[in-house]
């Protein structure tokens, strides 16, 4: 988001509004991952690895 509003609107974000954004945003996605159920975890995971090969 913060990006979007830095690059479309044209305004400044601070360095350490980003860093701590970015930081929050993987700690909420490690949160959400570690509340899936294991089968659908195990799926998202195999695809992530297959990302990153290609």
């Amino acid at each position: 988001m913060l990006n979007w509003f830095s690059q479309q609107q044209n305004k400044a974000v601070a360095p350490e509004v980003a860093e701590v954004a970015q930081v929050t945003m993987q700690v909420n996605i490690a949160r959400s991952l570690s509340e899936l159920e294991p089968d659908i975890h195990h799926e998202f995971m195999q695809i992530q690895e297959e990302l990153a090969v290609n």
